[in-house]
């Protein structure tokens, strides 16, 4: 195996095979490389551009004892292999590689080139030695080099079923005519340029006098790309364009009409057509009945053999659909048409347009805006499909939406332990607990534990309270979920009157057990035992009953009402503006005497 590749360039080959004037490049691989490393190699040596035309020839020793050289043209991998072979059983196995190029009219030169005689005169080297070596940045033009960083490939999690079966006449197995897909993975991939500014240094190399304008490297900057082993680039990342070709631009914003549907070439019900999963062939078949206004009935349904569709409405139009043996794909084996009904769009009713075959069709207008409001989408659906929905399939539509894109509500809940891990990672001292409470059956018989409180404060927050002012503001509100619950929150006040956010929690309602559970919590991983604390809040039970809990080792709590809340409780029983006006310049002065005096004036009103 030969992994010694010379590259040569520039000169002339005479008639024995010699080289003559050539500029050469060495390089080790690990393994032996294959032609297209061969080709990308040459393009960063030599300058070559993308455009640039490029073609190789294999020098061979067919000597013996005397070199005689012979030049092979290398256009395909069959010929570098057959290549690579001869180089073997040669006394010397280098790969010499003889590269010659055709630039393209009017190519942009890139730039960061760099003069290796000042560079030298500074006392700086390369960062590539076998650059240095061989040739000098002045007798060519500025290669071309890339950063290519494919990103991770990220899909959307399956969401559960949608059981909105409008499916009738079914011989058995899975009667379901309606279309309840999990949900389609998007793959996508980015190509990212990471490029950074130059640093800043007072000895600059100065380009030379054909290529005045290009931005250099410094002799600092020089010395630091090789200290960190990296490669000195010719081209700058943002004038890079050699692997453009490879660009994948991909987004899930296709079109908000048809997001998540699985594209097909064509539209039409033909024999052999086939499909990736048994979802995807019961989509095609409700998405061609909603667009063309032929409701169907299903006729059999197996989910493992076959599935069989026929009209609604009393036609001879029938589908065939069997399951390819030994795969999960499927394929329509026979169909039976056209139709000879009328159109069911004067009804204004459709079976096969139910809330989960909606959900699928309005992901881009979700994804755009997920507070898009219901009649919004009613008339969304109205424009696409021909058809007026009610307000009740329109707003199940949505929540099957929000499911396939961010999940349902149990998948968030499962979340919450895998976000907080991925909280206190990326944000060293982050602390958080989960409170399971009981074990509870869950649908498999199995008793399991079930989340039902999770606190959770940053250690950021929790230092800068020790700069505040020894007062913390406690108060909860409603969820508004499908599980309901409360968001409990304690936060503290600086020097400049902002509110500096402490901890958070989330419990199953605001009762003395939960705000116990908090304040707990509060006092022992922010609060701290240096200070005593005042707690102001609202006059729930909970919270006046967390004000006598004591801790060992930390001082009491001191309560004061909210006055907020005060003037609101007060609001309910006199209703009069003017008292709460007087009530809250009461609540708002600090001198004893002044406070009597407001609270004589309010008596009198």
């Amino acid at each position: 195996m030969v992994c010694l590749v010379r590259w040569f360039h520039g000169g002339v080959v005479i008639e024995n095979g010699e080289f003559e004037n050539m500029k050469d490049v060495t390089r080790m691989f690990d393994v032996a490389p294959c032609l297209h490393e061969i080709v990308e190699c040459a393009r960063s040596h030599f300058s070559c551009g993308v455009d640039d035309e490029i073609s190789l020839k294999g020098r061979v020793d067919c000597g013996r004892g005397r070199a005689a050289y012979a030049l092979v043209d290398l256009k395909t991998d069959v010929e570098w292999d057959q290549f690579k072979r001869l180089v073997e059983q040669a006394s010397v196995p280098y790969l010499d590689v003889v590269v010659t190029s055709r630039k393209t009219a009017g190519r942009e030169l890139g730039i960061g080139v760099i003069q290796q005689e000042q560079m030298q005169s500074k006392g700086t080297e390369c960062a590539d030695d076998s650059y240095s070596e061989t040739f000098s940045f002045d007798e060519i033009e500025p290669g071309m080099t890339h950063d290519y960083f494919p990103n991770d490939v990220f899909e959307m999690e399956e969401a559960e079923q949608d059981d909105d079966d409008i499916s009738e006449g079914s011989d058995g197995g899975d009667d379901n005519d309606g279309y309840d897909n999990d949900g389609y993975e998007s793959e996508g991939e980015e190509l990212e340029r990471d490029s950074a500014p130059p640093l800043e240094d007072s000895h600059h190399v100065v380009p030379p006098p054909h290529k005045r304008g290009s931005v250099t490297y410094t002799a600092r900057e020089i010395e630091l790309l090789k200290q960190c082993h990296v490669e000195i680039p010719h081209v700058a990342n943002d004038k890079d364009i050699s692997r453009v070709d490879r660009a994948i631009c991909e987004t899930t914003l296709v079109h908000e009409e048809d997001e998540g549907l699985p594209q097909y070439e064509t539209s039409e019900i033909e024999a052999k057509k086939k499909f990736e999963t048994f979802e995807d062939l019961k989509f095609f078949l409700a998405d061609h009945a909603v667009r063309f206004h032929r409701p169907f009935t299903v006729a059999h349904s197996d989910k493992n053999e076959r599935y069989e569709v026929m009209c609604k409405q009393g036609c001879m139009w029938r589908v065939w659909c069997r399951k390819v043996r030994g795969t999960e794909k499927w394929k329509i084996t026979r169909v039976k048409q056209p139709h000879e009904c009328h159109s069911s769009k004067p009804k204004q009713v459709h079976p096969q347009l139910t809330a989960s075959y909606l959900g699928h069709r309005i992901l881009g207008i979700v994804l755009k805006n997920n507070d898009e409001s219901i009649p919004s989408l009613i008339e969304s659906i109205l424009a696409f499909s021909g058809y007026r929905v009610n307000y009740s399939k329109a707003w199940r539509a949505k929540q099957n939406a929000i499911a396939l894109l961010w999940g349902d509500w149990k998948e968030s809940y499962a979340q919450v332990p895998r976000r907080l891990c991925a909280m206190s990672y990326y944000n060293q001292g982050v602390k958080w607990f989960i409170h399971t409470g009981d074990m509870v059956p869950l649908e498999d018989g199995v008793y399991k534990p079930v989340m039902q409180r999770v606190w959770w404060c940053f250690s950021q927050c929790a230092a800068a309270f020790q700069h505040c002012r020894p007062v913390i503001l406690v108060d909860g509100t409603f969820l508004t979920g499908k599980y309901k619950g409360t968001l409990m929150m304690a936060v503290a006040v600086d020097s400049e009157q902002q509110l500096v956010p402490l901890a958070f929690a989330i419990a199953e309602s605001e009762n003395n057990d939960s705000w116990s559970w908090f304040m707990t919590l509060v006092h022992l991983h922010v609060l701290g035992p240096e200070r005593t604390v005042c707690m102001i809040s609202d006059r729930h039970a909970g919270l006046l009953n967390c004000v006598n809990d004591h801790l060992d080792g930390f001082p009491a709590l001191v309560h004061r009402w909210c006055m907020r809340h005060f003037a609101a409780n007060m609001w309910r029983r006199q209703k009069k503006k003017e008292v709460i006006v007087k009530l809250k310049e009461l609540c708002s002065v600090h001198a004893k005497e002044r406070f009597e005096e407001k609270l004589e004036a309010l008596k009198k009103i």
